[in-house]
């Protein structure tokens, strides 16, 4: 048999399609994922005027991820499985960059336990290290975390 000179662009047309397709329709018949938390239940926002300043505060933010995952998932959602929310704090740094003080600035949760997450943020938030450079530019960061199931 022999085939137009068409049919091959228009097979691998056809094949690509479904190889894009194809993830996306397993998926929408696979089982629904079991109900232990995801590990991006936790995004972070900085709120800065210098942009140099954001970027290395978010790096050390970022590189503690798991500690502010672990405090929603232990302080939350083991009680309240179903819990989400909004919460930022501003960080002072010493001269040493050293968290010297963490002050709630702003809380939106779904339930009472988001209170129990922000205390274990906070407290997890002073033992956090930023580079001294930092801490000279500008003394005082907000941090914003979402958090959702």
């Amino acid at each position: 048999m022999i085939l137009p000179t068409r049919m091959p662009s228009r097979l691998l047309v056809l094949l690509a399609a479904l190889v894009v397709a194809f993830p996306s329709l397993a998926a929408a018949q696979s089982p629904a994922a079991p109900a232990n938390p995801a590990a991006d239940t936790v995004a972070l926002a900085l709120a800065t005027y210098d942009s140099a300043a954001a970027g290395q505060v978010e790096m050390v933010v970022r590189a503690r991820h798991r500690e502010v995952q672990f405090c929603f998932e232990e302080s939350g959602l083991k009680t309240d499985p179903e819990l989400a929310g909004v919460f930022a704090m501003v960080l002072t740094l010493d001269t040493l960059g050293t968290v010297s003080r963490v002050d709630p600035s702003h809380r939106e949760w779904s339930g009472p336990d988001g209170a129990a997450v922000e205390e274990c943020v906070m407290e997890r938030a002073k033992t956090w290290k930023f580079p001294v450079r930092l801490a000279a530019a500008a003394a005082r960061h907000e941090v914003t975390f979402r958090f959702s199931r």
